[in-house]
This record gives C-alpha cells, structure tokens and sequence, in this order.
C-alpha cells in the first residue's frame, strides 16, 4: 500500500514540476491524463462557467461599464448592443476561456479577466483593481463597496490604524467614481 502511495505522490510531483517549471499559466491538465477523471470533468465545467459569466457581465450590461477591460469591451462594440447569443461572439469568447487566454473572476468591484494570480488585491484591498488593466468596474458594485468600507469604519477607533488604511480606501474609491464614473453616466 505505501509502495502505491510513493508512486502515486511521485507522479503528482513530476506533474507538478513540470508545471511549475515551464511557468505556464495556461495548462489545464495536471493530475491525470486518463478522459474520464472527474478533474477534467470540473475543468471543463469551470471553464464554460466563468465563459458564461463573463458574456453575461460585458455583452448584457444593462449599465456602462469601467475598469480597462470593461470599458475596452464596451468600446469595442459601441456600434449597439451585441447579441450575447450571437453564434460567433459566443464561440470565439468561450474559445478564448478554453485556451487559456481570458480568465473571469467576480469581484466585489465588478470582475478581473486576469489569467495569472493577483498580485494587486493580495497584498491590497479592492483598491488595486481601479488601476487594473484587467479589471471590469460596474459603478453599481463600486457604490456598494463604499458603502460597505463606510459601514465598516464605526468598528474602529478614531485613531486606529486599521481605521486610516479603510479612509485611504474609501477616499480612493469615491475618488474614481467622482472622476471617471459619475461624469460618464
């Protein structure tokens, strides 16, 4: 049994060094290579789910939206509203998840179609994705967030630390819907 398991956690390691070292980013298949894994069956299913998600966020917002990616997308197709059911815009965008080259993640400011891990809200708050190239901003989702951060400044003492690094916050954020939002809707 323990000569299975040793087997069994060297191929994991090859597969993941082999991984790690190419750097990839893109690679979907890791622990197995047999079709029937339930591994592939959740990749797929996450991949289609996040598609969808995005396709529902950008090509069906009722609203305009903000963020580089988001207003990159809507101007794109500022010729009218696209069909998100339109056979090639649909393909092409679930094409795009599959092989890797566009991410979807909801965030509390909108989305991030960012493929490779965070680096901006790991060591941040919300406040990296105003200034990110892959962020999608829904001005609903970012008035919410305000008010949120606000809500939130009562647990703190006046001269709390924890309480000035939430103003810094909420000052950036009412800074950007100030400037970039509110005149454009």
């Amino acid at each position: 049994m323990a000569t299975k398991f040793v087997s069994g956690h060297k191929h994991i390691t090859q597969k993941l060094s082999l991984y790690y070292g190419k750097g990839s980013s893109y690679i979907t298949k890791i622990l197995t290579d047999s079709s029937d894994h339930f591994a592939k069956e959740y990749q797929a299913a996450q991949t289609e789910s996040q598609a969808l998600a995005y396709i529902k966020l950008i090509y069906s917002a009722g609203e305009k939206l903000f963020g580089a990616h988001g207003m990159f997308t809507q101007n794109k197709f500022h010729d009218g509203p696209l069909d998100p059911l339109a056979a090639n815009t649909r393909e092409s965008t679930l094409k795009q998840f599959k092989n890797g080259e566009l991410s979807y993640k909801e965030t509390p400011l909108g989305g991030c179609t960012q493929t490779t891990p965070c680096l901006k809200r790991a060591f941040r708050s919300v406040v990296g994705c105003l200034d990110c190239a892959r962020a999608i901003i829904k001005p609903e989702k970012l008035l919410r967030t305000i008010k949120i951060y606000e809500r939130k400044l009562s647990g703190f003492t006046v001269d709390d630390v924890a309480r000035k690094m939430e103003e810094r916050d909420i000052f950036l954020l009412n800074h950007y819907y100030e400037n970039y939002v509110k005149p454009k809707i």
